[in-house]
């Protein structure tokens, strides 16, 4: 069906009853002819439960998944295609019966996306992965490490049933905790024709600019501690914040923003307000450089302004303020 090799090397042992139950060791699945390498999955044991009297309905309902060891490796050839699509003899494959899951289970095991186009390779060690059905919804928590940046993820989503099947709205509540970060968002996530659209208001605390380093967004200069909340909604082509609430060192900036288009069509716009705006809370600059410049005259030190830091992309932004500080 998958039009790959399937081995299990190591160990496997079948029981039929009260519940089809399977364990094996050691198993690979091989990836597309043109991957970057032989072996697309390699687990190093994994068990699952069926119940049996769904089957004769045609469905699949698995009582749990658990898994141990896996590395799995998600890559684009950079034309289009990926390692994901199966299909025997350049066929897709074809649709199979609904499966349900109840439990899913990961430990100690990795995650690697790669990029051929862009000669770039994302990598997730996920330490522990715990999925529980909770209703029509389900319990999710994760402890992972991305680019040497370590997550812990729980919350709330819609079951992976509802996702699969394009149903109307798939529902989010997650809170992520990082090193010098919290985040957290609540929403809808469209499936079918509505697939890639979001609603959800989102929160973030920063305590540490640090963490935006560990997970390569170069050198980002943020004010710390700042707090932002925002509505964002996700059309097929923007993306819209609206209200957005910033807020630093007892001062507080609100308005909208959006990004729309998407490359080098690339475009930014936005209305922000404030109160009040004291540029050294919010940019206090490098410690001693007011003590160096102290006793000039010119108002304006000899440090370049840094307009190479600005994005090479239309930008078309209103900011009202009402009291300036400088």
């Amino acid at each position: 069906a998958t039009g790959r090799d399937f081995q299990v090397r190591g160990e496997l042992s079948i029981r039929l009853m009260p519940t089809l139950a399977v364990l094996a060791h050691d198993v690979t699945l091989s990836n597309a002819d043109w991957g970057s390498r032989p072996a697309m999955l390699t687990v190093n044991r994994i068990a699952f439960a069926i119940a049996l009297r769904p089957l004769l309905d045609g469905e699949i309902r698995i009582l749990s998944i658990d898994v141990e060891g896996a590395d799995i490796l998600l890559e684009s050839d950079g034309k289009g295609g990926g390692n994901w699509v199966f299909g025997g003899h350049g066929e897709p494959a074809a649709a199979g019966p609904a499966i349900d899951l109840d439990q899913l289970g990961i430990a100690n095991s990795q995650i690697s996306y790669r990029d051929a186009g862009q000669g770039t390779t994302l990598r997730l060690d996920v330490e522990k992965l715990d999925l529980r059905k909770q209703g029509d919804q389900a319990r999710l928590s994760l402890a992972l490490d991305f680019e040497k940046q370590h997550w812990l993820i729980d919350g709330q989503i819609g079951r992976a049933l509802g996702l699969l099947n394009d149903e109307a709205d798939w529902p989010f509540d997650l809170h992520l905790v990082t090193e010098g970060a919290k985040f957290s968002a609540k929403g809808m996530l469209g499936t079918g024709a509505r697939a890639g659209s979001v609603h959800a208001d989102v929160s973030a605390g920063i305590s540490n600019a640090g963490f935006l380093q560990a997970v390569g967004a170069g050198e980002v200069m943020l004010p710390v501690p700042l707090d932002m909340h925002a509505t964002l909604v996700r059309s097929a082509d923007a993306i819209h914040a609206d209200p957005l609430r910033v807020s630093h060192a007892g001062e507080e900036v609100t308005g909208r923003l959006s990004v729309a288009g998407s490359g080098k069509k690339l475009h930014v716009a936005g209305q922000l307000s404030a109160p009040s705006f004291d540029l050294a809370k919010w940019f206090p600059g490098k410690p001693g450089a007011a003590a160096a410049s102290k006793g000039r005259e010119q108002l304006f030190g000899d440090t370049p302004l840094p307009f190479a830091a600005l994005p090479s992309l239309p930008v078309q932004l209103e900011f009202r303020v009402d009291r300036l500080l400088l």
